[in-house]
């Protein structure tokens, strides 16, 4: 070995020499690449490459955000759809109900009610009137009406083709709107008056005579009052 007092650049390039013939065990050099592998790719300048935790990572995050952007979009259920008691709105309005050609008699406590106290009609088909009822009472309900002064007619009219001031000179009009699905009123008192398919008749102080409200199953629909008799001639 050169003497480092003598000769010290000779000492010192022996001793670079013998640290380059040194070989570290193969256990040494195996630990040194893993640790190369394991260090941050960030600092040797290149990107680091996500491990299997991170992939299923970002996959999570990715279903939670467009299951975000779903339920965003999406209508928010109503406490009575929630209930199960709602009906899909593709789905209303509700078929009208089965009157036959002439109409099927109410019940009040069990008895059958004649037309002259309340009636359900089908609109005539040769006016175009089809897929429309007419539902008359008398304006005292329960009593015989007369004459057409002495009675209602409600209009179920899917279309509400009678709701605008009319310009036709016919004078029909109806005092509202027929809604196919609205909220119980909250003064809503039952009649007793039943149909044969189980529809209920159902009226309202707030809305007074200008609308009706008839319950089907968990729907409540709301049919407006001809201004006067709508008839087909």
């Amino acid at each position: 070995m050169t003497d480092p007092a003598r000769d010290p650049e000779a000492w010192m390039r022996d001793g670079w020499a013998t640290i380059r013939s040194v070989q570290p065990p193969a256990s040494l050099a195996e630990n040194l690449r893993q640790g190369i592998r394991s260090t941050p790719q960030r600092r040797l300048g290149r990107r680091p490459r996500p491990g299997l935790l991170g992939l299923v990572a970002v996959l999570a995050i990715t279903v939670v955000a467009l299951g975000g952007i779903v339920l965003r979009g999406a209508p928010v259920a109503s406490p009575a759809a929630s209930a199960g008691g709602s009906v899909p709105s593709a789905s209303l309005p509700l078929p009208p109900p089965d009157t036959g050609a002439l109409g099927r008699l109410w019940t009040h406590d069990g008895e059958q009610v004649p037309f002259y106290v309340l009636g359900l009609q089908p609109g005539p088909g040769h006016c175009g009137w089809d897929g429309i009822l007419f539902l008359t009472m008398s304006i005292q309900l329960g009593q015989r009406a007369e004459t057409a002064d002495d009675e209602f007619q409600y209009v179920r009219d899917p279309t509400n083709r009678w709701v605008a001031e009319p310009t036709d000179g016919s004078g029909w009009m109806t005092l509202g709107r027929f809604e196919p699905s609205v909220a119980k009123p909250a003064d809503a008192v039952f009649t007793g008056y039943t149909y044969p398919d189980g529809m209920e008749l159902w009226r309202s102080e707030a809305a007074s005579n200008a609308l009706i409200f008839l319950r089907r199953g968990d729907i409540w629909e709301q049919w407006p009052r001809s201004r006067t008799p709508i008839a087909c001639m």
